[in-house]
């Protein structure tokens, strides 16, 4: 049988601000983007998030300092 695993879609850290797939946030260095995926928990979780002007980064959670916005 195959088991499918389900995967949260709310990623946070240690300040208790939490990141949604889709969620736009912005970044001091690359600016406006989109949360597209994420691997790992707590503060060393990766967030991928999708920049207007830079591309995809992958950026560690806790060093990231994304703020969301609106």
């Amino acid at each position: 049988p195959v088991v499918s695993q389900t995967r949260a879609t709310t990623v946070s850290h240690n300040t208790g601000l939490a990141f949604q797939l889709g969620d736009r946030v912005r970044h001091h260095r690359f600016g406006e983007g989109v949360v597209v995926n994420y691997e790992g928990q707590g503060p060393q979780a990766q967030i991928i998030v999708r920049f207007a002007k830079e591309g995809t980064k992958r950026l560690v959670l806790e060093l990231a300092k994304l703020e969301k916005s609106h």
